[in-house]
């Protein structure tokens, strides 16, 4: 009998860690789905941010980056900056398995954009996980 795979929705502000938790509890865990760890599929930071934040792609290419990440400027989830207006809840579910093609139950579904999302999220994805972090600014 075939289940439904279990998406883990994770979001966070930028400089929370977010993504390193996520990627640690993705590698921690052996129920979470790896297929999408393919060679250059990492977080890339999108060109008008480079300068803003005085980074570039090399930054990103550490191990807490790896992996699908979703929204625009990102290979997956093109309209995840507005899933509302841009998706049924099928098509976001089947934008979310785009990249995996493994059979393990849990998918870790990461993106920026779920933080402007999240009451869409939380009202059409019931049996997923929403995972969400929060760290206080530095002072």
């Amino acid at each position: 009998m075939k289940t439904d795979p279990t998406l883990v929705f994770v979001t966070g502000a930028p400089g929370s860690a977010w993504s390193m938790m996520s990627t640690r509890l993705k590698k921690s865990l052996d129920y979470f789905d790896l297929s999408d760890e393919i060679p250059g599929r990492r977080y890339k930071i999108p060109d008008h941010h480079k300068e803003r934040y005085n980074v570039n792609d090399k930054d990103w290419a550490g191990r807490t980056h790896v992996g699908v990440y979703y929204g625009p400027y990102h290979e997956f989830g093109q309209g995840f900056d507005n899933i509302e207006k841009n998706y049924s809840k099928d098509e976001f579910v089947n934008e979310c398995l785009k990249p995996y093609n493994g059979s393990e139950s849990h998918k870790l579904i990461r993106s920026h954009w779920f933080a402007y999302n999240l009451d869409w999220i939380w009202d059409n994805c019931k049996g997923h996980k929403l995972f969400l972090v929060w760290r206080d600014a530095k002072e």
